[in-house]
């Protein structure tokens, strides 16, 4: 599939997923087998963190088209229109920060890739 055809499921402080969260991308995942599904996450994960995971976050990594990725904050806000925000702390002055970038990497991913957003 192209850019424009991935689903996006935001992935926020790790792979830290709910069961209702998890049956949301496993569905996507089963109902399209041939379009891939990107877990994006913004913190390091440990190599082993799949070990460390519930049984049910396990199985849905079985799925040949889930991948888990990693975002460089600095590369996606690189050449925005918001690069302002990030590169010079402007978001630590907000009320809601943690919310604000996060809103904020939605819209530059969807802006750079394309696709569907999905929270």
């Amino acid at each position: 599939g192209t850019a424009k055809e991935m689903e996006k499921y935001t992935v926020d402080s790790g792979v830290v997923l709910n069961a209702r969260q998890i049956c949301a991308i496993e569905s996507t995942a089963r109902l399209n087998p041939s379009r891939p599904v990107y877990l994006l996450h913004t913190c390091p994960l440990d190599d082993d963190f799949p070990s460390k995971s519930p049984e049910f976050v396990r199985q849905l990594l079985t799925y040949n088209n889930v991948h888990v990725v990693m975002l460089d904050l600095a590369e996606l806000f690189m050449r925005s229109i918001v690069e302002d925000l990030y590169f010079n702390s402007r978001f630590e002055e907000s009320r809601h920060p943690v919310e604000h970038v996060s809103d904020v990497i939605r819209l530059l991913v969807l802006w750079r890739f394309g696709g569907t957003y999905m929270d």
